[in-house]
């Protein structure tokens, strides 16, 4: 090939990177944040609030790339701001008259919302983070001012900024047309279902790499269960058809349902490959290419091959093709439009998994930067060091749901200091000082805001590269009513801004949040506490009540990198099911099957080379009823305690 050619070819694909990278950009989202910003800019300065930029920054925290989550946080932000405002009130006559004592006050109930932002789930969580963030920006400005027609001043003024933002995202949201939004759910939709295809495929592959099963199985997981979340939060949309959601979110569990045993098929049939491997290949091939034809669901299944007479013939090689017929029947009956079935089973979302350790150390941290920053500001008598406090309880207390928020903090730090401080100055100082009117303002300012929208929502790196200049060029330029371009002034807010992340950087470098490998380690001893406690009480609902508590642990897990503590958690999760579920299964068939105490701990304590002898010497001794369920469980131990050596 000739250079010329070369650089041709070079230069095609680097265009077409660029093409699918700009056709991925959500548009739609960019001009929701930017429409929403212009109107309650507006409506703010036609109702002459002096802090417009409160409204601007509550519409950048609550638009939200997806429609459908809006009016969650809504309802969460409505919330949190009423509660914010009566409770910094309360404090305020109690404490107003000695700041050191408001701002203990004010610690401590917003190392309470911190805490209760960290341990709760779903809207609780954004409420009380944004109760915490209400509490923030009214109390500590309060303190400057110390006076009961200060508090209601100061108080109105806020909450009327504050509800000008929520009100304006809310009807921006609700107002805009969403099929595209419902095009990219279908095909997310049609990608869940190839997901557990493939997976089904690597299961019919005699020679399929257990190791990298157990990865595809967790990844096609943790993808339907983000894609059920997805569509549990177009429930709380106005937008869209609510029968068409709870179809979605019906076969999306009906998904979760079909590839549910599949990792208990992987152990079975990679334990009778060990005996009957010509036979069971054999089929497992003849599966494969029938799997892969296409065809109407009766017509199919009916021309499904027929097990091997070799197979058959053991009560083990049965149950494996039994177990297989279920899976098979419950995929290929699995639509869109297939009637509500009660044998669905769908975990209770008041049930959560809650990390109390952890929102403990929040709270703490949360607590020791303010005073922290309440002893700078006395020492140093800086007069805009209410700021400083402002912002650290804004950090602390919406930081509290946000993972890895370390590194979330120090790359905020770099690309304030190195990005949105000279952005924001030769904004202010070099354009917006030249505007005459809002409108040529808007002109200056909107462009930019929906390109850093658009890139908030194409990556995790661009989330912390584009939300930090939202919000922080919001607060540096500080669109007031009318206009100030004190350089003095914006010098300050400057340095409140780099104060507030140094302090809460080296608070956290001194109060550190656990290392994911600990917090896994947590949440895996937790779960088996759950399963000891489970173990040999078992009944229907608290069966379903612990895999609900699985659940919402995995979802808190998938946030962490892919670490060895993880796949190890969730391997636990995997086997303490099958148990359960086998036990469930003789009890319900009139069998009491006890599990031993020893077993229990050896699994607690991942002897697996001590629960695999203690589980053939029972099977030894067990009636022929309870035959099958300790080969299951044998299957099930060998292949974690496979994965188990294969991770170290």
């Amino acid at each position: 090939m000739s250079q010329t050619n070369l650089q041709e070819s070079k230069l095609k694909a680097l265009l077409n990177q660029l093409g699918h990278y700009f056709a991925g950009l959500n548009y739609s989202y960019g001009l929701r944040v930017v429409v929403g910003v212009g109107i309650a800019w507006f409506i703010a300065f036609r109702l002459q609030t002096d802090k417009p930029y409160w409204s601007i920054m509550t519409v950048i925290i609550v638009s939200l790339p997806m429609q459908s989550m809006l009016v969650e946080k809504f309802l969460a932000r409505l919330i949190g701001t009423l509660v914010g405002a009566f409770v910094v009130t309360l404090l305020a006559t109690v404490a107003l008259d000695d700041q050191w004592l408001f701002t203990i006050y004010m610690a401590f109930w917003l190392s309470i919302c911190a805490y209760l932002a960290s341990i709760k789930s779903s809207m609780v969580t954004y409420c009380f983070a944004l109760c915490g963030y209400t509490s923030a920006i009214l109390g500590f400005a309060l303190s400057i001012s110390p006076s009961s027609y200060m508090v209601f001043q100061i108080t109105q003024a806020r909450i009327l900024e504050i509800l000008i933002g929520l009100v304006t995202a809310f009807f921006v949201s609700m107002l805009w047309p969403s099929h595209l939004e419902r095009i990219i759910v279908k095909q997310k939709l049609r990608l869940q279902r190839s997901n557990v295809k493939q997976l089904y495929q690597a299961l019919l592959t005699a020679d399929f790499d257990p190791l990298k099963f157990n990865k595809v199985y967790e990844k096609t997981l943790l993808g339907l269960m983000d894609f059920r979340d997805l569509i549990y939060q177009e429930f709380l949309s106005v937008s869209t058809e609510r029968e068409d959601n709870q179809m979605i979110y019906h076969y999306t569990y009906r998904l979760m349902r079909a590839m549910s045993g599949v990792l208990v098929l992987q152990s079975i049939k990679q334990d009778l490959l060990k005996s009957d491997q010509v036979a069971v290949t054999e089929y497992l091939n003849q599966l494969n290419q029938w799997f892969a034809t296409a065809g109407i669901t009766e017509e199919k299944l009916k021309r499904k091959p027929k097990a091997p007479d070799a197979l058959l013939k053991t009560a083990k090689g049965a149950e494996f093709v039994t177990k297989l017929d279920e899976k098979f029947t419950e995929f290929y009956q699995t639509r869109l439009d297939q009637e509500i079935d009660e044998s669905l089973y769908m975990p209770d979302r008041n049930i959560h998994y809650s990390d109390r350790k952890e929102a403990l150390i929040n709270s703490g941290r949360t607590f020791i930067s303010i005073l922290f920053g309440m002893f700078f500001w006395m020492e140093t008598q800086w007069d805009m060091g209410y700021i400083l406090l402002i912002l650290i309880g804004i950090i602390c207390t919406l930081g509290a749901t946000y993972p890895m928020i370390t590194k979330l903090l120090t790359i905020t730090f770099v690309l304030t200091l190195l990005l949105t401080i000279p952005i924001s100055f030769m904004l202010k100082f070099g354009l917006l000082i030249q505007a005459t009117s809002i409108v040529p303002a808007m002109m200056i300012i909107l462009p930019l805001y929906f390109i850093a929208s658009l890139i908030r929502a194409s990556s995790m790196l661009g989330f912390l590269v584009g939300y930090g200049f939202l919000l922080a060029s919001s607060f540096l330029i500080g669109f007031s009513n009318p206009m100030s371009f004190d350089i003095n002034a914006f010098l300050n807010q400057t340095f409140a801004l780099l104060v507030a992340l140094g302090i809460i950087l080296l608070i956290f470098n001194i109060i550190r949040p656990t290392s994911n490998e600990r917090k896994m380690i947590r949440f895996q001893q937790d779960i088996m506490q759950q399963f000891s406690q489970l173990a040999n009480h078992v009944s229907l609902q608290a069966v379903k009540n612990y895999e609900a508590l699985l659940t919402s642990a995995v979802q808190q897990a998938k946030v962490i990198p892919d670490i060895q503590e993880k796949s190890r958690f969730l391997a636990h999760c995997f086997l303490t099911v099958v148990i359960l579920k086998e036990q469930l299964k003789l009890q319900n068939a009139g069998i009491e099957w006890i599990i031993p105490d020893n077993l229990i701990t050896a699994i607690k304590e991942e002897r697996i080379d001590e629960a695999l002898l203690i589980v053939n010497k029972l099977e030894e001794k067990a009636p022929q009823e309870e035959q099958l369920t300790y080969w299951i469980l044998r299957c099930a131990l060998t292949s974690f305690n496979q994965f188990l050596e294969g991770m170290d």
